[in-house]
């Protein structure tokens, strides 16, 4: 599967628990196999436009979405075993085309996702690294087809670059955690439909079909955060321009009771 650089498939997502994974985990031995990266730490890194464009109006759940990013495996960074994927979704289908860095990087590839890649970079102008996501992945594919695959993710974690005059800079640490600790992320990936057993499973533990995006919820979380802190930031100023009104006028009062305190006071018939 590593090597394969064209998917048109559907991708549908469900959160649930790690004793829902378990159990499913027990159902599908029969069925599915484990991927060559099978347990991996995954890593990718989204580029967008300086003003988060492409984020943006993926947010807004158009009938058309693309975007670009680069995906690795555990340590795997070295240009030969990074992938640059250009991914496009419509109408629900999902478009992927892939090829390593070190491919992309070739002096007169002729691939055709080169081609794509570089009027992609044409048409978003400014385009640059603006999140990496990491997480613990466990992926399946059937034994009777292995385009059909489930992937169990955990652990999701989301930093944003920043931007300097110099190139771009990413964050020490982990980064914030995006899901509530000890849930799973179920992603279905599938050409045709999806088993028998695997639609059993969903309807006995009440398990339905979501959208999540793990750019698109790291985005949000973060602008939420960041409203948080003006917000706050708002209330902490106001507040001290209260203090500092109602010190001025306590100041200007003692004044002018102390200027009252010194005038003559008039005698009666004077």
């Amino acid at each position: 599967m590593a090597n394969k650089k064209i998917f048109k498939r559907y991708e549908l997502k469900y959160l649930m628990s790690e004793q829902q994974a378990e159990k499913l985990h027990g159902i599908m031995q029969a069925h599915m196999r484990p991927d060559e990266f099978s347990r991996s730490r995954v890593g990718s890194i989204y580029f967008d436009t300086k003003d988060h464009l492409l984020i943006r109006r993926s947010i807004e759940r158009p009938a058309y979405k693309e975007k670009l990013r680069i995906r690795y495996y555990g340590d795997r960074t070295a240009p030969s075993q990074m992938f640059l994927e250009l991914k496009k979704k419509y109408d629900h289908v999902v478009y992927k085309r892939r090829l390593t860095v070190e491919e992309f990087l070739k002096k007169g590839c002729q691939e055709q996702i080169t081609k794509e890649i570089q009027y992609f970079t044409e048409l978003y102008k400014g385009l640059g690294p603006a999140a990496h996501i990491s997480c613990d992945r466990e992926a399946w594919f059937a034994k009777d087809d292995p385009d059909f695959r489930m992937t169990f993710d955990r652990d999701i974690r989301y930093r944003e670059y920043e931007r300097t005059k110099s190139g771009y800079y990413l964050p020490e640490g982990e980064g914030k955690a995006i899901l509530p600790d000890k849930m799973v992320l179920l992603e279905v990936k599938t050409a045709l439909g999806m088993p028998r057993w695997l639609l059993d499973f969903f309807d006995e533990e009440k398990i339905y079909k979501q959208r999540f995006s793990k750019y698109g919820m790291g985005y949000t979380q973060s602008m939420m955060e960041e409203s948080k802190q003006r917000a706050a930031a708002l209330k902490a100023r106001r507040e001290a321009e209260r203090r500092q009104r109602e010190t001025e006028g306590r100041t200007a009062g003692a004044a002018r009771r102390r200027m009252m305190g010194n005038e003559p006071v008039m005698q009666e018939g004077a």
